[in-house]
């Protein structure tokens, strides 16, 4: 044992003894690789945690420093030059908003993944309630939801915060000059479902399918409109938290299939 043994058996061998020793060993030697794996998640967690620290406090303090300058730059002018002043605190109103719903959008992200209430739910349903409260966008852009009633398994909450992500970023990613067609469809997938939105937009190329999951991460194309970059990571933890996956195909229209597998209850 000083030489660095981590066990011994005495001669002559008593086989119960030989057995239940490399029985004790090999239960070490699993306990070990698991508190490695254990050990390289929480090393990779921390890591990510830093990385996500890091993309929210530049993301926070761009809004966060045009607020404070045009506050300061309102107050210095509100007796000379009211109109002016007027301008400076409007351009503040809307940084200040946009950071509010940052903030919004990353207390949904943080509220993803807790305990789950599974239900019964009508996809059609789903869909009505969802373009109805994005009727104005969906109306100003002139896109086309069609949908098809499907009945599943999920937490009806988080799954209207996917479709809602998704039809938005089917909305803002079109192409310019083409409406938007929105196709929601769902499936049995095994002994769970997929719920699929595809759309005939811009599409996102396939190098790029794996960092756009990644939370506040933007691709930062040409034409693109401003935003959070958490609208997928939101919709890949809502599937990671039903037991499933999200995944990202081209669409048959050319533009992009965002697919979330859910797992059976």
């Amino acid at each position: 044992m000083k030489a660095g043994a981590d066990d011994y058996v005495t001669k002559p061998l008593d086989p119960f003894v030989l057995h239940t020793r490399l029985l004790a060993a090999r239960r070490v030697t699993t306990l070990h690789g698991v508190l490695a794996d254990a050990l390289a998640e929480t090393r990779g967690s921390n890591e990510r945690l830093a990385e996500f620290t890091g993309r929210v406090s530049h993301d926070l303090r761009n809004p966060l420093g045009s607020i404070l300058g045009y506050v300061e730059l309102g107050s210095m002018e509100a007796e000379t030059n009211p109109a002016g002043a007027a301008e400076y605190l409007e351009i503040a109103g809307h940084s200040a908003r946009r950071m509010l719903s940052m903030v919004e959008e990353l207390l949904t992200f943080a509220s993803i993944g807790g305990s789950l209430v599974r239900s019964p739910l009508s996809l059609a349903r789903l869909v009505n309630d969802v373009t109805a409260d994005l009727s104005l966008g969906l109306k100003e852009a002139e896109a086309v939801v069609e949908f098809e009633d499907f009945q599943f398994e999920a937490d009806e909450g988080q799954m209207r915060v996917a479709l809602q992500n998704l039809i938005q970023n089917a909305v803002a990613y079109s192409r310019p000059g083409l409406p938007p067609v929105i196709r929601v469809r769902g499936q049995r997938s095994g002994s769970g479902a997929v719920v699929q939105v595809a759309d005939n937009g811009k599409g996102i190329n396939a190098e790029d399918r794996r960092r756009v999951v990644e939370p506040l991460v933007r691709l930062h194309r040409e034409g693109d409109p401003p935003g959070s970059g958490l609208g997928l990571a939101t919709c890949a933890r809502i599937a990671a938290a039903h037991g499933g996956r999200l995944e990202i195909s081209p669409s048959p229209s050319g533009g992009t299939t965002v697919s979330l597998y859910l797992a059976g209850s």
